[in-house]
């Protein structure tokens, strides 16, 4: 692991019960870097993301994080180490208002003088939530839950972010909007992110690095200006041939 990368993965193997699911991941997260993950469903994209936020077991394989081994640590001790979780579906407490959403991300925080600070910074980049403070968090636009479970992971301070499909659902202009945030988040507050997508084409606009995993297998993986459209597509769909993650 080098002192550019924050989090390296390494030959990782995951299954639930006798069928594996993940056949010898590795990557890495640059700092202040944006990796997307894609893949059709079933890929093992969010068993990946879940296996580096603790949630999954493994059966075998390293996790970096920041020069420190932490395979196996449970999700609340890699929270306290500063990477945040944002799962797929907009898990927001529906009866609780934004506001009481947002702070819920600051529960296990120690430093509780420097909540307001943090809570106004995440406003000024989801203008909207500030607009609904006092309103339920059920009662909110796709779009908005989204901005709002993003906003809460940031209460954490997290120094890496792992997001799971957040354009599920989402009209294009919402999603290009939540794409900007992450590239503000990037440039402004050192944010390092690791997404899971299924759309390979909407990630070539904004990630640094790309990698298709498909049936547990990193097939091809590159930044968007060395990876053709055709050789996304190929090993997308299972087509071409390919070998230690370049295409042939």
């Amino acid at each position: 692991m080098t002192s550019a990368d924050i989090l390296q993965v390494r030959d990782l193997r995951l299954g639930y019960g006798r069928k594996m699911v993940l056949h010898g991941v590795s990557f890495e997260v640059p700092v202040r870097g944006l990796v997307a993950i894609v893949g059709p469903n079933g890929a093992g994209k969010s068993s990946t993301l879940g296996a580096v936020a603790g949630g999954n077991s493994l059966a075998s394989g390293s996790i970096t994080f920041e020069g420190e081994n932490i395979s196996g640590a449970s999700p609340e001790v890699i929270s306290a180490k500063g990477i945040a979780f944002v799962p797929e579906g907009r898990h927001v407490f529906a009866s609780l208002t934004v506001e009481e959403n947002l702070r819920s991300g600051t529960f296990r925080r120690k430093d509780r003088g420097a909540v307001e600070g943090d809570l106004e910074r995440v406003l000024q980049y989801f203008p909207r939530l500030r607009e609904r403070l006092r309103q339920p968090g059920g009662k909110m636009s796709g779009g908005e839950q989204q901005m709002l479970v993003i906003g809460r992971a940031l209460m954490c301070r997290p120094r890496l972010m792992l997001i799971d499909e957040p354009s599920l659902g989402l009209a294009p202009k919402v999603v290009e909007e939540v794409y900007e945030t992450f590239l503000r988040l990037r440039a402004e507050e050192g944010l390092s992110i690791l997404v899971n997508e299924q759309s390979s084409r909407r990630v070539m606009r904004y990630a640094d690095e790309i990698m298709v995993l498909r049936d547990g297998i990193v097939q091809i993986r590159g930044t968007p200006s060395t990876l053709t459209a055709s050789a996304l597509h190929d090993a997308y769909f299972g087509a071409g041939t390919f070998e230690s993650g370049k295409a042939e």
